[in-house]
């Protein structure tokens, strides 16, 4: 397990399979009840799509989202009126 530490200095663990390198799973220290289990773990095509985009000041320049998903530059989303 690899462990990382976010800007405000809480600890996310990620796990990667050994053959390939990718993203198996991650737990975080602000969601201790939670797992996140990456996607690409699934084999299913009828796999939901996402429907929100977290963490955005830190993507790529080239990385585009529809326009009619909730965006966030962090985890928080702003929760409606």
């Amino acid at each position: 397990m690899f462990v990382d530490t976010s800007d405000d200095g809480r600890k996310l663990y990620r796990s990667f399979c050994p053959n390939c390198g990718s993203t198996v799973h991650w737990e975080a220290e602000f969601m201790p009840n939670a797992v996140g289990v990456a996607v690409g773990c699934f084999e299913d095509p009828k796999f939901p799509e996402p429907v929100a985009a977290a963490w955005n000041r830190s993507k790529h320049d080239w990385v585009n989202f529809p326009e009619s998903w909730p965006k966030s530059d962090t985890q928080e989303f702003k929760k409606n009126a």
